[in-house]
């Protein structure tokens, strides 16, 4: 399995969401978070489908959608859905410092999705994680 610094496989789709292009995930991939050491590692598994950075549009000059930041935004995307918004925002900003991101830029970038990024639909307290089982659910022991 690739890790969050390995290059990211996608296929571009036929989709839009708000003018944006998506690109689903044709190889999984997966980030150890050193912040929260007690998580096993995060699994973005393949067929996910990401819009890569949000960025609005006067924005895009200063930080491209697709960069050196795109594995940490796919990563974001995945995490929305599984962690509160300030945990999501602080593993994109571990992933974009492990990708080496221009700090300045990954210093607007965490912020922004801090403030103004998406409320996360998470229904359970921890993502899915590379112990669970083929269904997702937890393994009991």
């Amino acid at each position: 399995m690739r890790g969050v610094t390995d290059p990211l496989v996608v296929k571009i789709t036929q989709g839009e969401v708000q003018g944006r292009g998506l690109a689903r995930l044709v190889e999984p991939f997966q980030f150890t978070s050193r912040r929260y050491p007690d998580l096993d590692a995060i699994i973005v598994p393949e067929g996910f489908v990401t819009d890569f950075v949000s960025v609005p549009w006067f924005a895009r000059p200063f930080i491209p959608v697709i960069g050196r930041a795109a594995k940490a935004a796919v990563l974001h995307d995945w995490t929305c859905t599984r962690f509160p918004r300030a945990m999501a925002a602080h593993l994109f900003l571990e992933a974009m410092i492990l990708l080496h991101v221009d700090p300045l830029r990954r210093w607007f970038m965490f912020w922004a999705v801090r403030l103004f990024g998406p409320i996360p639909r998470h229904t359970e307290t921890f993502p899915p994680l590379a112990s669970r089982g083929q269904s997702g659910q937890p393994q009991r022991s």
